[in-house]
């Protein structure tokens, strides 16, 4: 018998590793300069 919950579980597993987060560390930084010359807060 097949088990698709053991299956499903690899699945999401890889996926967690294809999904980098790394952008997440300099995002605050890259927001302030893109909105530098803007108006508003």
């Amino acid at each position: 018998m097949f088990r698709w919950s053991k299956y499903n579980e690899k699945l999401v597993k890889r996926g967690e590793m294809l999904f980098n987060l790394d952008f997440v560390n300099t995002m605050e930084e890259e927001l302030k300069e893109m909105n530098k010359s803007k108006n508003g807060k």
